[in-house]
């Protein structure tokens, strides 16, 4: 079994828009039981991206903030793309013990209303922090792919990859 994967994407961003409004509770949007039967997986996550097969972004790409993407090693990449030229990207090494390690993005409006921090944790520790501009009011989707080849190389792996999600939760201040 080839233990590295090529490129794993989880694009942090939900089907709603972010509010600078002061909030006090939390709701889950898509609970940790998600992968638990097909019929509970597909209530929550759709097998293609939420525009079609094609990776073109949703109204416009970015906004994209990446909390996991491993791209042919072992490090995790947090990326924040503001435009398609102007990227922060914060590489973490990750553990090489194979076995499940969690990830988290916190983001949280700027006070100029128009703009969010991103704090991106592993395993419960803070990592990396990043600024997203413009994000507040934008669209944005939770990917979790398994992506070969584009910027993470080519032709991609030469034997069995595996990919392997769970406990995904998100949940949004209300």
């Amino acid at each position: 079994m080839h233990s590295l994967v090529n490129s794993l994407v989880l694009v942090f961003a939900l089907g709603l828009h972010i509010s600078p409004a002061f909030v006090a509770a939390d709701t889950t949007v898509i609970p940790s039981n998600s992968f638990s039967s097909v019929s509970t997986f597909e209530s929550f996550w759709n097998y293609l991206y939420p525009w079609g097969s094609d990776h073109n972004g949703i109204n416009s790409w970015p906004p994209e903030a990446d909390i996991g993407e491993w791209k042919g090693t072992n490090d995790n990449w947090f990326n924040t793309f503001n435009t398609s030229s102007v990227v922060r990207s914060d590489l973490v090494a990750w553990p090489a013990d194979l076995s499940f390690h969690s990830l988290k993005a916190v983001l949280k409006p700027e006070s100029n209303g128009a703009d969010v921090r991103i704090d991106f944790f592993m395993d419960n520790t803070l990592r990396a922090t990043q600024f997203g501009k413009g994000f507040i009011g934008k669209a944005l989707w939770l990917i979790i792919n398994l992506q070969m080849e584009g910027s993470s190389g080519s032709p991609g792996p030469t034997g069995t990859t595996t990919y392997k999600a769970r406990n995904v939760v998100v949940t949004r201040n209300d």
